[in-house]
């Protein structure tokens, strides 16, 4: 396999117009930092708000996580529905479950509004258990959407095979209104509805430092009267509040295109974007022209500082797949890469104002597509002006079961990777 993001030749193809890099000193009402999901739609909701934007991108927009994800556009995230349940109860699960549902249709009807081709493709999710572990967690899945009145069909080990070609899985769980998505394309697409619009943007731009009214790159500065920072993996010369976020990495590889055969053999009825129980989870879909996307990772590079590049971890992970679906034995993986997501230690985003500037909003820890878009508009809407209604939820005084004091003194990865486990598992908060 060749070391190569297969979405980035995608949209090479498209012989793609980049922004230059900014080199003078100027000035705006709104300053966007990062042109990722979250950042474009700040962008967005702020230029259609009629607002005059800048907007700072280190390499090109989608260059980094959203670039490298796998296009899952579903509500389900890090958190399935019954960790949601158990730790907000019904009414907050509900709350919190709405917040990726409008991601999704924020993304899904803005590609549909501006026509970005971006292979928008309608595909249900799967939720699959492996052992009997995690049979049970599928069947505590199937209960919470029950509760809270989300509709899904589920399947048993020996029915499964309706929906699968395998009956190596244990259960499952399938949900629809759910799509995959080419974000690369989509959001070079969003780039140029931007620019259309009038917003200035300068790619290669590195923010270097940030003070109160101003971003600095090796070759300019912008300054603001507000700025939403929407940095991932941002570092801490940058802001302090880079502590509040981490990342998790995982692995992808692209396969070559599969026969209408093996597509029928692997979706008896209908294509899906798949995921199990474990907690270092593997995933696949089929992307628009039938090609295999695998994903996973390992416990061992989960929260590695730097982007592992062996193929090791992919290769398992294909292995494993083919044990399963023993009729793509022969299928041949041609790129892989790694990604990673960043995530706050309890798995949820903060989108809130800077506690000692309130000039500045921060988009940080972000688990999935639609999160960043919903994350986006939102960091938007408080920059005019709005009431912020999902602080008890995205607020960054949220108490944390390892706070930042004690973080200090145990350091960043071992700190969140105590406390996402303790999220994901065990945590309830306040009712």
């Amino acid at each position: 396999m060749r070391l190569e993001n297969w979405w980035e030749r995608t949209l090479l193809e498209k012989k793609p117009k980049f922004c230059a890099l900014l080199q003078e000193d100027i000035s705006c009402s709104f300053l966007v930092l990062g042109g990722g999901v979250a950042g474009l739609h700040a962008a967005l909701s702020l230029v259609e708000a009629g607002k005059e934007i800048v907007l700072l991108e280190k390499s090109i927009c989608g260059g980094s996580s959203s670039g490298r994800s796998s296009g899952f556009l579903t509500p389900d995230s890090e958190l399935e529905v019954y960790q949601m349940l158990r730790r907000y109860g019904i009414s907050g699960a509900k709350k919190v479950w709405s917040i990726p549902v409008q991601g999704v249709e924020i993304i899904r009807s803005t590609a549909e509004k501006y026509k970005i081709s971006c292979d928008l493709e309608k595909q249900d999710s799967f939720f699959v258990g492996i052992r009997k572990q995690g049979e049970e967690a599928v069947r505590k899945e199937a209960k919470a959407h029950l509760d809270l009145g989300l509709p899904y069909t589920s399947y048993s080990q020996e029915s499964i095979g309706q929906a699968l070609g395998t009956s190596s899985y244990t259960a499952g769980l399938r949900t629809t209104d759910t799509f995959a998505i080419n974000m690369m394309l989509y959001c070079y697409g969003l780039k140029q509805v931007l620019l259309k619009k009038g917003v200035r943007i300068f790619e290669n731009s590195e923010v270097l430092s940030l003070d109160s009214t101003t971003a600095h790159t090796k070759k300019g500065k912008v300054t603001g009267k507000s700025i939403i920072v929407c940095i991932d993996k941002m570092k801490e010369k940058v802001s302090p509040l880079a502590r509040k976020s981490y990342h998790a990495q995982t692995f992808l590889a692209m396969s070559t295109v599969l026969s209408d055969e093996q597509v029928h053999k692997l979706f008896p009825d209908g294509k899906c974007m798949v995921w199990d129980s474990q907690l270092i989870y593997s995933y696949f879909r089929l992307t628009k022209d039938n090609r295999l996307l695998v994903g996973g990772g390992s416990v061992l590079t989960t929260y590695d500082p730097w982007y592992f590049e062996s193929s090791i971890i992919i290769e398992k992970v294909i292995r494993d797949l083919k044990k399963n679906f023993p009729f793509l034995e022969h299928l041949t993986f041609e790129y892989y890469w790694p990604g990673q997501i960043d995530i706050t230690k309890d798995i949820m985003p903060i989108v809130d104002y800077d506690p000692e500037d309130k000039n500045k909003i921060f988009v940080l820890g972000n688990p999935g597509l639609p999160w960043a878009a919903f994350s986006g508009g939102y960091a938007a809407a408080l920059a005019l002006g709005k009431k912020d209604v999902w602080k008890n939820y995205l607020g960054m005084d949220r108490k944390f079961f390892i706070p930042d004091e004690v973080q200090f003194f145990l350091g960043k990865i071992p700190s969140f990777a105590i406390n996402n486990v303790y999220s994901k598992y065990y945590q309830v908060d306040e009712r």
